[in-house]
Formats: C-alpha cells, structure tokens, sequence
C-alpha cells in the first residue's frame, strides 16, 4: 500500500493501446454475482490532482486497488493465491491442497512521482524505460562508426505497437498509436529509402484513403497525423535489394 495524499477523482491505468480513467470509490456491488475488488492495468497505475501525481510502474501485475477513507492510497497486488483448485458442477466450492502458488516469486514494481497529470508526466515513456532497461554487452571486432536507426519517430506522445515483416509481401510494417485525447503529428525515418507507404488496417489491407493522409519527404521520411486514441498501420514497400 502507498499513501499518496491525492484525495482526487478518477484514477488512471494503462490499457490496452489507451490510458483508462475509472471511479476511485468502486459502486456498490451487495447484490452484483461477480463483485469485484481491484482495477485492471498493463504497466502503471496512478492518482494524479493535475498538479502533481504518483503512479506504481509495474511488470505483470495486473491487479491495483484505490484505498483509504479518502480514497488516496494505491495497492498493489503482488501475489494472489487461492484454495479453489477446480469448481465442481452442482456445488460452488471445492478448496483442494495444493492450489497456492508454493515457492520463491519475484515482483518489479517501482514508485514514479510526477507532475501534472498522466499526459503531463509521461506515464507510457516511463513505463517503457522501466519495462526496457538498457542492456549492455562487449563488443567484438571492428566498431563502425556513426549513427543510424531502423525506424526513428519524432513525436514523444505516440508509442510504437510493433515493426514487422509485412504478412503477403516484402514489405515492413510499421504499427503506431496514440493513447491521447488530441490529434499528434509526427515524422517516421526508415534506416533504408523506400518506394512507397500506405495506410492499411490491421489485416494490412490498404485503406480506402490509403495515401491521403500521408506526406512523403525524399526517400526515407513520411509525416502523419494519428488521431486521439487511435491506431495508426503503415506498410512501406521497397526495391529489390532493399528487403
């Protein structure tokens, strides 16, 4: 449990490609079948005034809880074990030896204060950074030198869902989303000159208005414009020997 001194309304939690707000006080659940007693999150978890906030970061802990008289402390479950090995037909209950989770288990959860609200403090960088440590490793041979990047982006509000090889052809697929309320512009840099690029949907079909809102600049530049909260699939085409 974390004391936060944040008596605020709603809390927010990282989702699936969205930031979701939700009540801190739960409703009343006495005459629900299936009450609940926690929030889902994918990575972070937080209270925020506007003007300052704190979010537990987290990795495979998917369970939090709003708690306290004021509704300003956040939970974090870290283990949750149970007795119910099976649910026999006709019954209801059956708690069987056996059904906890035996042994040594290992959590990574860190704290993260920040500024303003969710938008403002950067939740999805900071839960990138925390989920990504660097890596470090001895290099072996001759070290070029210089820069370079498969994929750079431009703009620090959209995420990067996956770049891969596209399904029905040599191409690259390169999957954005914008979990905010506005609209963000950004520019997308490929490491190698493509041909061309279009929009698709996640089935890499092209759209309809495949190219219409895409602007190409030279050979390996393209500026868009993803929507609020929405989902953004380019697929790049490229010659012969640039696959």
């Amino acid at each position: 449990c974390f004391p936060t001194g944040i008596a605020t309304d709603p809390t927010y939690a990282g989702g699936q490609f969205s930031v979701d707000e939700r009540p801190t006080k739960q409703p009343d659940m006495s005459t629900w079948i299936e009450p609940v007693d926690g929030y889902p999150n994918f990575g972070f978890a937080g209270l925020s005034d506007g003007r300052r906030g704190l979010a537990i970061l987290n990795l495979g802990l998917p369970e939090y809880f709003v708690t306290g008289e004021k509704c300003d402390t956040l939970t974090l479950t870290v283990l949750r074990a149970m007795q119910l090995r099976r649910w026999p037909e006709g019954t209801g209950e059956a708690q069987w030896a056996g059904a906890q989770n035996l042994g040594r288990m290992t959590a990574r959860y860190a704290l993260y204060p920040h500024a303003g609200g969710w938008q403002d403090g950067k939740l999805w960088q900071a839960y990138r950074d925390f989920s990504r440590p660097l890596i470090c490793s001895e290099m072996v041979g001759a070290v070029r030198s210089g820069k370079g990047s498969l994929l750079a982006i431009d703009a620090a509000d959209l995420e990067v869902a996956c770049v891969k090889k596209a399904a029905r052809e040599d191409g690259l697929v390169v999957r954005i989303w914008n979990p905010t309320a506005a609209a963000q512009d950004c520019t997308l840099t490929l490491g190698i000159p493509f041909t061309s690029v279009v929009i698709t949907n996640l089935n890499e079909d092209p759209r309809p208005d495949a190219s219409g809102n895409l602007r190409i600049s030279g050979k390996r530049a393209v500026r868009v414009t993803v929507s609020a909260n929405k989902i953004m699939t380019l697929l790049f085409r490229f010659r012969d020997g640039n696959k």
